[in-house]
């Protein structure tokens, strides 16, 4: 058993997300769990609703809204940490309900036999079956499915076979323009469905993310990538000027594309793409950033625009990210001061930037001893600050001098791959908060109960623990993310 908060984050109210909620074993299928997404609320509601073993109606969830929002993904990491596993079909123009069903296939050894597609198959495994982009194919293609949404025990397959339907067998289905409304032409070759197949879904309707939800979600992307020392060898940091401009020009698109006065939208995925070529060409960005930007939005989130139409897009890129903007400036006297510095000093201070990120993790292998150990870093710009300590016993943290990020991150790696770290967590401070720790701080401990570090309750229980120690030991509500 874990709780609700520790799969979804802190987005319950307080009696809500404590709730203890059983997770599966993950399986073949089971998607893998992506750290940095950001769940709302009112979705993880009606997707705990779907997922109840109680719904009897309410099997067959439609997603609808513009593209690259995070339809197909919300379905993906619900399943990711809830073990559910997941099985994925997109559709085309020439799509059938036999395609879902599956047909003959010649095997190794030359002979023929049935083989399942993704709907028999997850019918059979009790998984969730993932019909992406339904209003592509052509309308009355999948007439054929009719009777798996409205809850038939089982399909008869071309062979003959019948497969039951396992009752954890779910449908989730994809599409942009779901009706005939105003939306409709921003998806040229797509179908409205009609209403008797509506009629077989609860809807959720997605969007893209709030603007600081979604600059976040790239600051975040950003900075993990460029802690590996390969890509970022001097550790600079990501102006938060920078992805929050790219975050507000793509709202300025995405408003134009709704007017009909654009052609393309920018989508979240769309910024994803773009922030991964800027931190894969990192040194270049550091010391030609608008020309770098323009470079990068032009080949990612620019792409299919026309020419015309991309350079106008362009100006209003530059005039959001660069005009009377301090920050190219002072990332590019940063590079230049890197590239001048020796390259084996040891930087023995560091700056902290908006946010002050702590990765934390837990070792159970310690139990017996009477203690479980904790240890983990501070991220700075260009170093890192190492913490290590016990929370049982004598309870403390005990802080060590910043340390160059490879070597820190080196030390990671070490630790979760030879001493048993089965937990970690990572806490958002507020920069100011984080310049004032102390070289020991003493935590609150909590009673050594712990039997079997395999046990699920134990590390349900030695997660929210932790939290409570290393919120203590900062002494701020740090905001956990996992």
């Amino acid at each position: 058993m874990t709780s609700l908060k520790l799969l979804f984050g802190d987005i319950f109210p307080a009696d809500v997300g404590d709730r203890p909620f059983a997770v599966r074993d993950r399986m073949e299928f089971t998607p893998q769990v992506r750290s940095n997404y950001v769940f709302e609320l009112d979705d993880i509601r009606l997707l705990l609703m779907w997922d109840s073993p109680r719904v009897s109606y309410n099997k067959n969830l439609l997603l609808t809204g513009p593209k690259g929002c995070g339809k197909s993904e919300l379905v993906f990491q619900f399943a990711a940490r809830t073990g559910r596993e997941v099985l994925r079909y997109s559709c085309h123009e020439r799509t059938e309900f036999a395609d879902l069903l599956g047909g003959m296939s010649i095997l190794a050894d030359g002979s023929t036999a049935f083989q399942d597609g993704p709907l028999t198959l997850a019918m059979r495994r009790g998984a969730i079956f993932m019909l992406d982009e339904v209003n592509a194919a052509r309308p009355g293609t999948l007439i054929g499915l009719n009777g798996v949404l409205d809850g038939a025990e089982s399909v008869t397959l071309p062979s003959g076979d019948v497969v039951k339907r396992h009752p954890e067998f779910r449908v989730a289905v994809t599409g942009n323009s779901l009706v005939r409304d105003e939306s409709a032409a921003a998806f040229r070759g797509t179908g409205a469905m009609n209403s008797a197949f509506l009629d077989r879904f609860f809807v959720i309707e997605k969007d893209y993310l709030p603007e600081h939800l979604e600059s976040r979600l790239i600051i975040t992307y950003l900075s993990e990538i460029l802690g590996d020392p390969m890509l970022n060898p001097q550790g600079i940091p990501v102006p938060v000027e920078l992805p929050t401009s790219i975050v507000k020009f793509a709202n300025v698109v995405r408003e134009q594309f709704k007017k009909g006065q654009g052609e393309v939208s920018i989508s979240t995925r769309g910024l994803l793409s773009f922030a991964e070529m800027i931190a894969l060409r990192w040194p270049h960005v550091c010391h030609a950033p608008e020309d770098e930007v323009k470079f990068v939005a032009s080949k990612t989130i620019l792409g299919p625009v026309s020419g015309v139409m991309r350079a106008s897009f362009l100006r209003i890129l530059a005039a959001e990210a660069f005009d009377n903007k301090k920050w190219p400036d002072a990332l590019l006297r940063q590079a230049n001061r890197s590239a001048g510095s020796a390259s084996s000093s040891r930087p023995r201070t560091a700056k902290i930037g908006t946010e002050a990120h702590v990765e934390i993790l837990v070792n159970p292998n310690r139990q017996n001893s009477g203690n479980v150990a904790v240890w983990g870093y501070l991220r700075g710009e260009t170093s890192h600050r190492a913490f290590h300590g016990v929370l049982t016993g004598q309870p403390r943290i005990t802080w060590q001098a910043f340390k160059p990020t490879d070597e820190i991150l080196a030390k990671a790696d070490e630790k979760t791959r030879s001493r048993g770290y089965i937990l970690s967590m990572r806490l958002v401070l507020p920069a100011d908060q984080a310049k004032v720790l102390t070289t020991k701080t003493f935590v609150e401990g909590f009673p050594n109960s712990f039997t079997s570090p395999a046990d699920p309750s134990n590390l349900a229980e030695l997660g929210k623990a932790v939290e409570r120690a290393l919120v203590k030991t900062f002494g701020v509500n740090a905001l956990v993310l996992r």
